[in-house]
């Protein structure tokens, strides 16, 4: 895998998408293009307002969306040990994954991930709703996507060498 994308969902009431929400994802679709690179798998957590918000980007990719429950969170957790084994688990042909996700995720999961796979520290550099980060597995860097109307921002977030890991499952 090249790049590993994890998009916090859109604005929502209830458990669906507002028309902002809906709009927040139109605008980080085509933020993204830059950062999607060949064979692309999307997935997302099974609840509403992420399926929702992966479908508007599914469209975008032209991939269809496959729901897995290991993106959900509980709370402020999200299960870093599962979701690294499903990332792991992901066709050796795919070369973007992208993952449509919560809060809980986007705060811990690049951390973690890149100790785990890229022998380096990710940090969590703030994601708000309709945003996304992308890790380039083969730079070892992270970027934040920030949509903004006929302009995108992108921020490089700060990478640090993470202490020495043994990774059991290969490389990413």
């Amino acid at each position: 895998m090249k790049r590993l994308i994890l998009v916090r969902h859109g604005d929502y009431s209830g458990s669906a998408l507002t028309d902002y929400g809906r709009q927040q994802m139109q605008e980080l679709a085509p933020a993204l293009a830059n950062s999607v690179v060949g064979n692309v798998f999307l997935v997302s957590s099974s609840i509403r307002r992420a399926k929702e918000s992966a479908t508007i980007l599914a469209e975008h990719f032209h991939v269809p969306v496959h729901e897995h429950a290991v993106w959900e969170a509980e709370g402020e957790w999200g299960d870093n040990v599962g979701a690294f084994q499903f990332v792991g688990g992901i066709d050796p042909n795919i070369d973007t994954l992208v993952v449509v996700t919560h809060l809980p995720f986007l705060k811990s999961f690049p951390e973690y991930f890149g100790k785990k796979a890229l022998d380096v520290t990710l940090p969590y550099g703030g994601v708000e709703k309709g945003e996304a980060q992308v890790i380039d597995c083969e730079m070892k860097t992270m970027t934040r996507v920030i949509p903004a109307p006929n302009e995108n921002r992108n921020e490089p977030l700060l990478v640090r060498p993470a202490p020495p890991t043994s990774r059991a499952n290969g490389s990413y």
